[in-house]
């Protein structure tokens, strides 16, 4: 497999028209970077979303954690693969908690498949292709995906 890591003007531009779209829809997303291992996956492309947690608890109505609440004016909260996890209860085992849970995993992946399908949905010039195979190469679109979620007080 192949890809060229060198992108256009317009394929950054395609990201940046989907991350742009998405924020819209979820007014909580203020941005994206590549996330650091995004030249290793050549099939994908990994980009890691600006998030204000603030408003993340008020679009998802859901409460921070105790230890979240009390240190997340202090400091900017650590990278995390799950949208919701900085919030819902310590009670592993409650029916509150499995729904959140629910919740978090649902709310997660409807946001990734928002951004798949209308990173899917760009001009082709707007894409990132990689080729494979060796007899016959193949040129696939790349997969646009989220690997993180990244407090905005980070962003440069």
């Amino acid at each position: 497999m192949s890809r060229d890591n060198n992108l256009t003007k317009n394929q950054l531009r395609g990201i940046d028209l989907v991350v742009k779209s998405v924020a819209k829809k979820y007014p909580f997303v203020k941005g994206w970077t590549f996330d650091p291992t995004w030249k290793t996956f050549e099939a994908h492309l990994y980009i890691d979303l600006y998030v204000d947690w603030d408003e993340v608890s008020k679009f998802y109505d859901v409460k921070f954690k105790p230890y979240y609440e009390d240190v997340k004016d202090k400091k900017p909260l650590d990278n995390t693969s799950a949208i919701l996890s900085f919030f819902g209860t310590y009670e592993w085992d409650s029916p509150e908690q499995q729904a959140h849970f629910e919740k978090s995993y649902n709310s997660g992946v409807k946001l990734k498949n928002l951004i798949k399908s209308l990173y899917q949905s760009l001009p082709e010039d707007f894409q990132v292709y990689y080729n494979h195979g060796t007899s016959f190469p193949t040129k696939s679109l790349c997969s646009l995906d989220i690997n993180h979620y990244v407090d905005n007080r980070k962003q440069e």
